[in-house]
């Protein structure tokens, strides 16, 4: 089978079922494809720069949550108190870390760790040269 290379504007829907153990099957998400590009671009949104004292300080919350919130662009089957809701940041902040986790590494965020990773490691410290 071919490598399918997927963009941000790449969407997709998932079965709550399919995401979790025990998970709804009436309940179904549309994912967007997370990219290196956007990635970064959202890591840079809520880092603050550094400083001659300081090194640069992420936001790791706000960055968590900004990603979750690009990711997960429409939802069906998902209720607050028996009510559908539309697929917001109010409705989206109270789903649970799981299901998080589990979108999140849908839309890609594995992917990008391990190219990070990978960048990170090849770049290795030289030897001290006394």
């Amino acid at each position: 089978m071919a490598l399918e290379l997927k963009d941000e504007s790449d969407t997709w829907e998932i079965a709550d079922a399919d995401l979790v153990p025990n998970g709804d099957k009436d309940t179904v998400y549309t994912v967007r494809r997370l990219t290196l590009d956007k990635h970064r671009e959202i890591t840079k949104k809520h880092t603050k720069p550094a400083s001659f004292r300081k090194e640069e300080r992420p936001n790791i919350p706000k960055i968590q949550d900004a990603l979750f919130d690009y990711v997960l662009v429409e939802w069906k089957g998902v209720v607050v108190k028996g009510d559908p809701v539309p697929c917001v940041w109010e409705h989206k902040r109270l789903v649970d870390m799981a299901r998080r986790i589990a979108l999140l590494d849908e839309a890609g965020l594995n992917d990008i760790a391990k190219e990070e990773d990978a960048r990170v490691e090849s770049f290795r410290p030289t030897a001290v040269v006394r």
